[in-house]
């Protein structure tokens, strides 16, 4: 008997093995299916803030558009509370790629130095895509009579011990004190100037750029979440994200500002070696976690 050269046995193997796996293939799942089949049920926004606050307001605006767009309805779930912890933990527990945390990055950046008890890993938010900036603010009572950054520190050093709180927060909280004319913004620690203050500096520009820092703000997904879904779904975001978006977001103190998960999470990372420096120049330690 003569037996088939060995090249002729392998091309015929191989083929063989090609029309099996081409009858197979609609049959065989794939990540990249799953993730364009994405989403295949209702979309929870779990928020570490109130209704009413800035994130909402984004959050809802998103939510609206992006549900038009996946076919899908999108709950928001507002879980205040708790430091950012109640949502998280609520967020980290659900093991749910349709539950997404949107959220200020102020909410988890500081945790290492304030609680020692954390149901959380940082590794337990995957950035999907940062959607804007909070505005932050520098003000004191209108009663100090400081109109600059540089003269409230003139004003601290000449008398030691007297001013012992200066008010840093988002715009839109202090909007209403600063509308009845009893409190006074000397700066905003953003990158950019606010739109709606033009002639308000930046930290930068009123000479205390180590106090510049920007409120971030995005969309986390859960552990296992792929990267090219989370990709999509930031692309997605900037696709909706039109000047009616921008000007609401405007209105409420906060800057449109897409970027995708790459782009978010070395912003983040910036943030939290930022954060720790602070605390290190404050001397407050990283506390330990179990």
């Amino acid at each position: 008997m003569k037996l088939p050269k060995a090249s002729a046995l392998s091309s015929g193997i191989a083929v063989s093995i090609a029309a099996l796996v081409a009858l197979a293939a609609p049959f065989l799942p794939t990540a990249v299916s799953a993730d364009q089949a994405w989403p295949t049920r209702p979309v929870k926004f779990i928020l570490t803030l109130g209704p009413g606050s800035g994130a909402d307001i984004g959050a809802r605006l998103f939510a609206d558009r992006l549900s038009q767009r996946w076919g899908q309805p999108i709950v928001v779930e507002n879980r205040p509370g708790g430091d950012g912890i109640v949502a998280i933990n609520s967020f980290v527990s659900a093991h749910d790629d349709h539950q997404l945390l949107f959220s200020p990055t102020s909410s988890f950046t500081a945790h290492p130095f304030l609680h020692d008890h954390l149901p959380y890993k940082p590794a337990d938010l995957l950035p999907i895509a940062r959607v804007s900036n909070t505005i932050i603010t520098i003000s004191t009572p209108a009663s100090l009579n400081v109109n600059s950054l540089t003269q409230l520190m003139a004003l601290a050093r000449a008398q030691p011990g007297k001013l012992n709180w200066v008010y840093e927060s988002a715009l839109a909280i202090i909007r209403p004190q600063l509308q009845t004319g009893k409190v006074k913004l000397l700066c905003v620690t953003n990158t950019v100037r606010a739109p709606t203050e033009p002639d308000l500096p930046t930290a930068q520009e009123a000479g205390q750029p180590a106090l510049t820092i920007d409120g971030l703000v995005g969309l986390f997904g859960p552990t296992g979440m792929p990267l090219a879904l989370r990709q999509r779904i930031a692309a997605e975001i900037r696709a909706v994200a039109d000047d009616t978006i921008k000007q609401r977001l405007v209105t409420t103190g906060q800057l449109l500002n897409v970027g995708g998960p790459e782009d978010f999470a070395k912003s983040i990372d910036e943030q939290r070696a930022q954060v720790a420096a602070f605390a290190k120049e404050l001397g407050v330690a990283e506390l330990p976690q179990d």
